[in-house]
């Protein structure tokens, strides 16, 4: 499954929208310890297939 990538004024105005999103950093956790965007969670790219079950419940969004 492919999940497209967004802008960051697309996820600005889902924010401010309120909408429901999961915004995920895919860059391992040392980058992502030097900083993320506001929200993120962190799951580097190379780990998606192993924790994506567990830790993306609802895939609709």
């Amino acid at each position: 499954m492919i999940t497209p990538a967004i802008t960051p004024s697309e996820i600005r105005r889902a924010l401010l929208l309120r909408e429901e999103i999961a915004l995920l950093d895919l860059r391992h956790e040392a980058a992502y310890a030097t900083g993320h965007p506001l929200f993120a969670a962190n799951m580097a790219a190379d780990r998606i297939a192993l924790e994506a079950e567990t830790r993306l419940p609802r895939k609709d969004v």
